[in-house]
């Protein structure tokens, strides 16, 4: 079974039942030959796929379909558990994508489990603001401006 980790933090936004989205990294991120703007190509190390973030009607960020049959997200498809680093916690994937970091919508930092509701940041753009924040605290100074490529994972919890 796959891992993923959790920080304290997430941690504590899970047990309340508010977390039920992580992202992760994508790693190796796509050569810069392979990038502009939010077109990458990436790769599984054995195929390669070419992928087109867009806004869709709703708001949210994601990718009109899988990058390519048979591409799979390195933590696994929907239906697939993982475990949470350091726990016994195991969660079941329901969705995923890949999507620039600075995709995110507020629904997303909601379930990132970062407030209840979309109605804990007025205004609006202080819910950014805090995930900006987290995810630089996560992952260094600067993290957030670089705009990584990232994992969009949804999950539910099966066990603790």
């Amino acid at each position: 079974m796959k891992e993923v980790t959790f920080s304290e933090q997430e941690l504590y936004w899970l047990s309340l039942g508010r977390k039920t989205l992580t992202k992760q990294l994508l790693d190796p991120e796509p050569p810069e030959a392979f990038m502009t703007g939010d077109v990458a190509a990436i790769t599984d190390g054995e195929r390669w796929a070419l992928s087109i973030s867009y806004l869709d009607p709703r708001g949210s960020s994601s990718w009109p379909a899988d990058p390519e049959p048979g591409f799979l997200c390195p933590f696994g498809e929907e239906g697939d558990h993982l475990k949470v680093a350091g726990t016994d916690i195991v969660l079941e994937i329901t969705n995923y994508r890949l999507e620039r970091l600075q995709h995110v919508t507020l629904k997303e930092v909601c379930d990132m489990g970062m407030a209840a509701s979309i109605y804990d940041f007025l205004p609006v753009d202080q819910g950014f603001s805090a995930f900006a924040k987290f995810w630089d605290d996560q992952h260094g100074p600067g993290a957030w401006d670089a705009n990584p490529w990232v994992w969009n994972i949804e999950f539910e919890v099966v066990s603790w």
